[in-house]
């Protein structure tokens, strides 16, 4: 076993690991990417806003916890591709 704390999916390399769970739904993300955002295009606009209303609850709900939660690359890679668009 590599530098990865015994973790048997960890191989020790310098780079970051991508937890397999994490990539592939990483993966689904952007597979259903074009589906969602042409769902949302057509969408009224008062839906839009109920529910970013909704998703903007739930981030500050989770920014209350007393535990932040670790940032993987998958999540990294999403807000850039996010930001970018």
């Amino acid at each position: 076993m590599g530098l990865g704390g015994g973790r048997p999916d960890c191989d020790g390399s310098a780079g970051h690991h991508i937890p397999p769970p994490m990539w592939h739904a990483f993966i689904f993300f952007l597979l259903t990417l074009p589906i969602r955002l042409l769902r949302a295009a057509c969408k009224p606009r008062d839906e839009l806003v109920l529910e970013n209303l909704a998703l903007r609850q739930q981030v500050a709900a989770l920014m209350l916890a007393t535990r932040r939660p670790t940032l993987h690359d998958a999540n990294r890679a999403f807000w850039v591709a996010l930001h970018k668009t």
